[in-house]
C-alpha cells in the first residue's frame, strides 16, 4: 500500500474548520476591525444641557415680538365694619362749655395743675342711680381709671365700676333757661326721671 501524503498547506492560510486565533483568544480580524473602529470614532463625551434663558420681566417684549401684559394690582376693598363706639363722648356744645369752665378755673387760680372731668354714678336719685361730675387733678387719678380725650384740651376719667353703666354715654349741654345745663344720653338706661340726672338699668 502506498504511503499517505498530507496535502501541502499554504503559508498563512488558516486551517479549515478552526478560526485563526489572535492574542487572548480573539480572532485577529475582529481585533483589527475593533481597533480601526476605535481609532475612527471620536472619544465619547457627555454634554450637559444648556441652562434655559432667564425669563423676561413682566411688561417687557419677549423674543417672539408679542408684548407681555404687565402685572396688575388690586386695591383692597374698604372695610364695611361700623366704627367703634367711644366709651364716653361729648357734643360740640358740651366740649365748648367744659373748655370754658377749665379756663375760668385756671384764671381764678394761676398755676393750677391740669384738670380732668371725672364722670361716674352713685346710688340714689329718683330712679335708683344718679350721675356725678367733678373736676380732679390728673395726678390724683387712679391707675385703674379709664381716661378719654374729649378734644379741645378736655379729658374725662371714669372708674371701672361706673363705666359698666356709662359705656357709650354722650354728654350734651344746653344754655336754655328752663331745663338747661348738662344732659346725659345713656344707651344703658332703661328709664330716666324728668330732670335727666337719674336713671335705672
Amino acid at each position: 500500500m502506498p504511503a499517505f501524503t498530507a496535502p501541502a498547506r499554504t503559508q498563512g492560510a488558516p486551517r479549515v474548520g478552526r478560526p485563526a486565533r489572535g492574542v487572548g483568544g480573539v480572532p485577529g480580524s475582529a481585533r483589527r476591525l475593533a481597533g480601526s473602529s476605535a481609532r475612527a470614532m471620536p472619544p465619547h463625551t457627555l454634554a450637559c444641557p444648556a441652562a434655559p434663558p432667564p425669563h423676561p420681566r413682566l411688561g417687557s417684549t419677549p423674543a417672539s415680538g408679542t408684548p407681555r401684559r404687565a402685572a396688575t394690582t388690586h386695591a383692597a376693598a374698604p372695610s364695611s365694619s361700623p366704627p367703634l363706639t367711644p366709651a364716653i363722648s361729648v357734643t360740640p356744645a358740651a366740649r365748648a362749655r367744659l373748655a370754658a369752665m377749665m379756663a375760668e378755673k385756671s384764671a381764678a387760680a394761676p398755676g393750677t395743675p391740669p384738670l380732668t372731668l371725672r364722670v361716674g354714678v352713685k346710688a340714689g336719685g329718683c330712679n335708683g342711680m344718679s350721675y356725678t361730675m367733678d373736676w380732679v387733678e390728673r395726678a390724683a387719678l387712679s391707675p385703674e381709671d379709664a381716661v378719654f380725650d374729649l378734644g379741645g384740651g378736655v379729658s374725662a376719667a371714669c372708674d371701672p365700676k361706673s363705666l359698666l353703666f356709662l359705656f357709650g354715654l354722650e354728654l350734651d349741654f344746653s344754655d336754655a333757661l328752663i331745663g338747661g345745663g348738662f344732659g346725659f344720653k345713656n344707651p344703658n338706661a332703661e328709664g330716666e326721671c324728668g330732670c335727666g340726672k337719674s336713671f335705672n338699668v
